[in-house]
């Protein structure tokens, strides 16, 4: 979508998260391997404890990016939450429990699952809602996941990636913010859905615990696609979706200071977004998301959220946040820096 006639701005960003986990303690205790941890180049993972969950993460980031945009829950149209495991309770709505932990007394609240493309997917909804409906101001987005050891092995999950708790937030409006949304576009490839689902069956929790992607992945490529097809639709996917999102933004990719991508291991960021979009490391937030982890949908308003906090972001700034998820989905998003907003160092 075009938001050029119904501009939608970022009025306030918010992010939680546990304690970080280091790489190396992990290895000493024969948790991650060595050599992955060589290819990946994280540093740590933020894990959190025994008694926090998701949403405790998803209502901190939302009560903070709430409390930074001026707004106060009379004023949303709606909370979006996004999550790429569950919300913990089955037949549950985890984003009303969000909008009442908030100290709403009315609203709408739903869950999106768009897997790690699920914050941008919620932002384009929210975005869209506020410009169709002629009734609150502003908007709530909130993403947010936990991987507990019963579902997954966060170190040793079949793929590179290290999965991290947290979440973050941000605050939409049709009124006023700091920057502005300047387009976003979403592309899919059912054809690849086939890899995070393997030979799962659908409605057989059981079988699913724990999560075992090499598995899912070595299904995939034996019985439906080849690792360089598979490879050349994904690069295409991402290409499209970023292509389209700047054209539509009138701003050319080497023109934008910021690429925010999904905090995964440099080997995976280097093959799925820096060689396909031709840029440098130091564009992104990966220096910073490296002591994070990979958390899912939440990790791209973090690493905004991040330039935010360490005051990197100066009117006429463009940023373009990547959200990838299975099934698959990308959407890329631009952002103008309107003004330069001031939280206090990180």
């Amino acid at each position: 979508m075009r938001w050029e006639a119904n501009p939608i701005y970022i009025a306030g960003t918010g992010a939680s998260r546990p304690k970080a986990v280091t790489v190396e303690s992990a290895i000493t205790a024969g948790r991650y391997d060595r050599e992955a941890a060589a290819k990946g180049q994280l540093l740590a993972t933020t894990i959190a404890d025994e008694d926090e969950r998701a949403v405790d993460f998803a209502v901190r980031a939302a009560r903070q990016a709430l409390s930074r945009s001026g707004y106060q829950t009379a004023d949303l149209e709606l909370l979006l939450y996004a999550v790429v495991l569950d919300s913990g309770i089955p037949v549950s709505n985890a984003g009303s429990y969000i909008l009442r932990e908030l100290g709403a007394e009315g609203g709408i609240a739903d869950q999106i699952q768009s897997a790690c493309a699920g914050a941008l997917r919620a932002v384009d909804l929210a975005g869209s809602c506020l410009v169709a409906h002629d009734g609150k101001p502003a908007a709530l987005v909130v993403a947010a996941d936990c991987w507990p050891p019963t579902m997954v092995d966060r170190w040793r999950s079949g793929t590179p990636i290290v999965w991290a708790d947290g979440g973050s937030a941000v605050v939409l409006s049709r009124e006023r913010g700091f920057a502005r949304l300047l387009a976003l576009h979403t592309h899919s490839d059912p054809s690849l859905e086939a890899l995070n689902r393997g030979a799962e069956s659908f409605g057989r929790p059981p079988s699913w615990y724990p999560l075992d992607f090499g598995r899912r992945a070595e299904h995939f490529f034996g019985h439906t696609m080849s690792k360089s097809d598979y490879y050349q639709r994904r690069n295409a996917g991402l290409l499209t979706a970023v292509e389209r999102a700047t054209a539509e933004a009138h701003v050319a990719l080497r023109h934008i200071k910021h690429v925010l991508y999904p905090f995964v291991p440099y080997n995976l960021l280097l093959k799925e977004c820096l060689e396909p979009l031709g840029i440098s490391v130091d564009r992104t937030a990966w220096a910073y998301g490296r002591a994070i982890g990979h958390m899912g949908g939440a990790d791209v308003l973090t690493g905004y959220e991040y330039l935010v906090q360490s005051e990197q972001l100066f009117p006429g700034d463009y940023a373009l946040l990547i959200g990838e998820g299975a099934g698959f989905v990308w959407t890329a998003a631009v952002i103008e820096t309107l003004d330069a907003p001031r939280y206090g160092a990180v």
